[in-house]
């Protein structure tokens, strides 16, 4: 499919300048520095004298899991600005899009621990770049995933290929009692894996990948809050029912015949040999 490409960032941006937004996290940054600095230079003559007030407001605490006070602040501060702004740019630019279910998780970790590359336009491409090259990687990755989530106890799923249909356990949460008392709420990790799909059968019918913002999610939400157990999509057909179980019905079996074949590329004689 692709192979890894040199891009343009700004390309992939364009409502807003991407030189703009590294050179504003660098000022912000060094104002950030100047004004601790200023701060310790009026702290520390009271120190001196006894008067503790001020180092006890800027110091840790609950709110506050490093002092103003300390030089260690910096690093807290740019992190938590370039998480902040890597998870806007890798949004605005829809590289988020090329993930599968795993690569979201591992992203949203790395934001959320501030464990992302320093914000400089030189890691942005780098990091653009190496998304884009490894796009085949993430396809086939989320079609042996969604594989994997089948659960085989039950006749429809096949546990070498995709037949016409599946059905996945757990496909929504379901709490409560009795029949009248149940609650059912939509699962991420299910929309999520229905979302690589989506992908999956979108690049095999030639077109364009589906944004993440539009996700399954927001497809199955609407209906599970009207209670409706039903919906049906582009590429298949879904009803889930109070148990939790979810049947997925495929509408293009030649589509699912090149699912069939990444599943048969990587687990070489998975596929049952024909009659």
């Amino acid at each position: 499919m692709l192979s890894t490409i040199e891009l343009n960032p700004q390309d992939l941006v364009p409502s807003v300048s991407i030189e703009a937004i590294v050179r504003r996290r660098d000022a912000l940054i060094a104002a950030y520095r100047q004004l601790r600095q200023a701060v310790e230079d009026h702290v520390k003559p009271l120190e001196a004298v006894g008067i503790h007030g001020p180092s006890v407001m800027l110091g840790r605490g609950s709110a506050n899991p490093v002092s103003m006070l300390d030089p260690e602040a910096d690093d807290f501060v740019r992190k938590t600005i370039d998480s902040s702004a890597w998870a806007y740019l890798m949004n605005e630019s829809g590289l988020r899009t090329f993930f599968d279910a795993t690569a979201r998780k591992e992203w949203d970790a790395k934001v959320y621990n501030h464990e992302v590359p320093p914000l400089t336009l030189e890691n942005i491409r780098f990091t653009f770049e190496a998304i884009h090259g490894a796009r085949d990687e993430y396809f086939d990755r989320g079609v042996i995933a969604v594989f994997k989530r089948l659960s085989w106890d039950y006749k429809t799923n096949q546990p070498f290929k995709f037949g016409k249909r599946i059905i996945m356990t757990r496909f929504v949460d379901v709490w409560g009692g009795t029949r009248n008392q149940k609650y059912i709420s939509t699962s991420h990790t299910t929309t999520n894996e229905l979302d690589d799909l989506v992908r999956i059968f979108s690049l095999l019918d030639g077109k364009p990948e589906p944004d993440h913002r539009g996700a399954m999610y927001h497809a199955i939400s609407p209906s599970i809050t009207a209670k409706v157990q039903s919906i049906d999509l582009e590429y298949f057909s879904i009803r889930w029912f109070l148990k939790g179980t979810g049947h997925i019905t495929f509408k293009r079996p030649e589509l699912v015949d090149r699912l069939n074949s990444i599943i048969a590329k990587h687990y070489p004689g998975a596929l049952p040999e024909p009659r």
